[in-house]
């Protein structure tokens, strides 16, 4: 058990002992100063724990200020990622409105070229209808252009054999005199000419004068001979003419193939003649120098006979290499001679063709005249013959009307019309150009009119059968009866053999054929000869004539037919019909007069014949006129089509031009479209390489994000660690300086003890120490690492950020 020290027991003590007491003085002074240095080190510890803190304050507002630094670059990696967002939709606009823009153009550019293709096609269909018809008239003229070629080519071929004989015999004749015979095979092989005479007498069974004759024959017939089937001889004509023309051509191409293959061996025999004699050269002059080697070895002969034999050989191969030279030319003449008559052929056959297709079109042309001509004489034959029938007609219908004494009357008047007709010379036209209007005009306005004349009805009845060819627009009634036929056979005789030819058909017509219901439907024939536009009786007339004298009961009423063949007579007893109204039918004396008076026109333009000759003569002069109009007509259409073929050039070449224009705006059309699309594709690869560089710099600044938050934690739980180890020390130091300051000194009585206790106090300051040292390198070690760690992330975040947005 410890004692306490006091100063009494001490000083009682001193006056006991006083070395113990010095001891004792020593140790606690010794112990003073070991508490001094405790002191001492304390304080010191103190400090670098201060100072250590301090580092640690720095290190923790050093990370603070790298985290605030971090969350200012993700705020503006933000900010920067917005802006890229919106540039990215930007684009995406961009490209929409390009992709429209694309979709638009290619839309028009479709349509464009499809209008364009739609018009080129029907441009080419229209080009292809003229052309079709343009072969067409191609071929339908080729069909007589060959038939003179035939006899122009024989001409020609035999005046070729004559001269390739003469050529011949000429070049034999040069072989012969050059002595080319005797030493080989001759230049021009006389068997080759004879193949190629051989093979062409095979190939031309048509230039025979049988052959020959034939197409023209046909051609004369189809030209001259007007008969129904004219239309297919004339086509098989053309067939054969056709053929005939390609087996020309072909045989033609067979004569010039060979000699063009002669012309070429002759050739060939040239160079190698030409080579012969170049060899043949080479040979003298070697045999020259031989000559010259030998010359020493005939020094024993004599030398004039020597000099003479050489330059007789000398003379003999001049004069044949002479010979060779001269049929070397006559071989190059012989051959610019051929391709000359070659050249001249091909040219005169050109020629020829060109004239032979004019020829054709004249004759053509021709031909649809003479036809249109006829066709017209025809209607103004059966306008004539028609005017004619109608008068008989009504010359019935006016005998029906007339009583017993009227025809009585009317027999007389005839008769002394027809005694001063004979009293009269001859009638003479004198009022030829008076108006030709009456005749068309109906009975009821000539009822108002004065009474014709003689001379103006001829003069009527001729401008009638004129009214065709001068008045188109005039309405001519047509029907043919039994009498046509007859009046045809006696008014046709003096016309031509085109004219008589025509008639001859118009008399082997029947006589309904000619009539208004066997006329082609629609036609201007059946238009201009229907039975509206005939001149016949009006209305109120026969409404008049059957209220006046209706027919008997018994009576039966004329058919056209009966009209049509009726025979006028105007004796009493000519017509049964007419006696059956003795009595009772009665007209009146102006009727009588006007009824009179158109019989006696009647009867004066039928009697008279001449009447027909002077028509056909005006009607020949007419077509005459017509013909020479219709020649001026044809020169104009002529100038006219060269105008509009001039036309379609041009309109050619300005479709090519467009063409070619609008060629060139698809292709700029098309490059344009390849720049845009190559711009789109150009904008799409950098939207794809934003979004990608979006995409990793998002997923990079997450990365940075989730380890810098990491290292925020571990920093805060190293320092939360820090604070706590700084905690327990601040409390072990203050536990332990309280416990030192409240322990109770409790020295031991004897001296063993006291060294025991010293000894003890100084293990422990050692451990301490020990501890202390131990514990400060740790911690230096552990904050040199975290320096060294946190200088590493810093500077490794700084190089990728700095990387990333570089």
């Amino acid at each position: 058990m410890d004692t306490e020290v006091t100063p009494a027991t001490m000083e009682g003590d001193g006056e006991g002992g006083g070395p113990v007491i010095e001891e004792l003085q020593k140790k606690i002074q010794e112990l003073e100063e070991d508490a001094c240095k405790l002191q001492e080190e304390k304080a010191r510890l103190e400090e670098d724990y201060g100072h250590r803190r301090a580092k640690l304050k720095e290190l923790y507002l050093q990370k603070e200020e790298e985290l605030r630094l971090q969350t200012e670059q993700k705020v503006a990696i933000e900010t920067e990622v917005e802006v890229l967002r919106s540039q990215v939709q930007q684009l995406q606009g961009d490209l929409e409105e390009a992709h429209s823009a694309v979709t638009i153009a290619q839309c028009t550019a479709e349509n464009d070229v499809a209008v364009e293709q739609r018009k080129c096609q029907e441009e080419i269909a229209t080009v292809h209808q003229l052309m079709k018809e343009e072969v067409a008239n191609a071929v339908d003229q080729t069909g007589g252009r060959y038939e003179g070629e035939i006899k122009r080519l024989k001409k020609l071929t035999e005046r070729l054999d004559a001269e390739k004989q003469h050529y011949r015999k000429l070049y034999e004749r040069q072989l012969e005199e050059s002595d080319i015979r005797n030493k080989g095979e001759s230049l021009l092989n006389p068997g080759v000419l004879s193949v190629v005479t051989k093979s062409l007498a095979k190939r031309v069974p048509s230039l025979s004068p049988s052959t020959l004759s034939t197409p023209e024959k046909a051609s004369h017939n189809t030209s001259f001979g007007p008969q129904p089937s004219s239309l297919i001889v004339d086509s098989e004509n053309l067939e054969d003419s056709m053929k005939k023309a390609q087996e020309d051509a072909d045989l033609l191409r067979s004569l010039v193939e060979p000699l063009e293959e002669e012309i070429h061996a002759l050739k060939e025999k040239i160079r190698a003649q030409d080579a012969q004699l170049r060899a043949h050269e080479a040979q003298q002059a070697a045999a020259l120098h031989t000559a010259d080697l030998v010359a020493p070895l005939l020094q024993g002969t004599d030398t004039a006979q020597v000099v003479q034999q050489l330059d007789d050989k000398l003379k003999g191969m001049c004069s044949t290499l002479e010979a060779e030279k001269a049929s070397r030319a006559d071989l190059e003449l012989y051959t610019a001679i051929l391709n000359t008559q070659k050249t001249a052929l091909t040219d005169e056959v050109d020629r020829l063709r060109s004239q032979m297709t004019e020829l054709r079109q004249s004759y053509e042309t021709e031909r649809r005249q003479h036809r249109d001509l006829k066709h017209t004489w025809q209607r103004a034959n059966d306008q004539f013959l028609e005017a004619q029938r109608l008068h008989l007609a009504d010359m019935r219908r006016m005998q029906v009307l007339l009583t017993q004494d009227q025809l009585h009357k009317l027999e007389e008047a005839q008769q002394s019309e027809e005694a001063a007709a004979r009293a009269t010379p001859h009638f003479t036209l004198t009022n030829a150009k008076q108006s030709p209007t009456h005749l068309a005009t109906p009975p009821a306005v000539k009822k108002h009119g004065p009474s014709p004349t003689p001379e103006n009805e001829v003069e009527s009845d001729k401008s009638s059968s004129l009214l065709d060819l001068e008045e188109e627009s005039a309405p001519t009634p047509v029907s043919t009866t039994t009498t046509t036929t007859t009046a045809i056979a006696t008014t046709s005789q003096g016309e031509q053999s085109d004219d008589q030819s025509s008639e001859t058909e118009t008399r082997s017509l029947p006589p309904d054929s000619l009539a208004p219901d066997g006329l082609i439907p629609g036609s201007i024939l059946a238009e201009r000869f229907s039975p509206d536009k005939m001149p016949q009786l009006t209305q109120d007339q026969q409404k008049a004539l059957q209220e006046v004298f209706p027919d008997a009961p018994g009576e039966t009423p004329l058919t056209p037919q009966d009209e049509d063949y009726l025979v006028i007579d105007f004796s009493p007893s000519a017509d049964s019909r007419s006696g059956q109204g003795q009595g009772r039918r009665v007209v009146s004396e102006v009727e009588w007069n006007m009824l009179h008076e158109e019989i006696r026109r009647a009867r004066s333009h039928m009697g008279r014949s001449c009447q027909l000759c002077t028509s056909y003569q005006s009607q020949l002069q007419k077509a005459q006129s017509d013909h020479r109009d219709t020649e001026k007509q044809r020169l104009d259409l002529e100038r006219a089509l060269q105008r509009y073929k001039e036309d379609l050039d041009r309109e050619a070449r300005y479709r090519q031009v467009m063409e070619e224009r609008w060629q060139g705006m698809a292709e700029d059309y098309e490059k344009k479209v390849a720049g845009l699309a190559s711009v789109v594709e150009t904008a799409a690869g950098k939207q794809m390489e934003l979004e990608t560089k979006f995409r990793s710099t998002i997923s990079s600044v997450h990365d940075k994000l989730r380890s810098l938050t990491e290292r925020r934690e571990i920093a805060q739980q190293e320092l939360t660690r820090l604070q706590k180890e700084n905690d327990d020390l601040v409390g072990k130091h203050s536990k332990h300086s309280q416990q030192l300051q409240n322990e109770i000194i409790n020295l031991p009585d004897n001296m063993e003890d006291m060294q025991l206790l010293l000894l003890r106090y100084r293990e422990d300051i050692i451990e301490a120490k020990v501890s202390k040292e131990h514990q400060e390198e740790s911690l230096k070690s552990e904050i040199l690492f975290l320096k060294d760690r946190v200088s590493i992330e810093g500077t490794g975040g700084c190089h990728h950020h700095h990387h990333h947005f570089i």
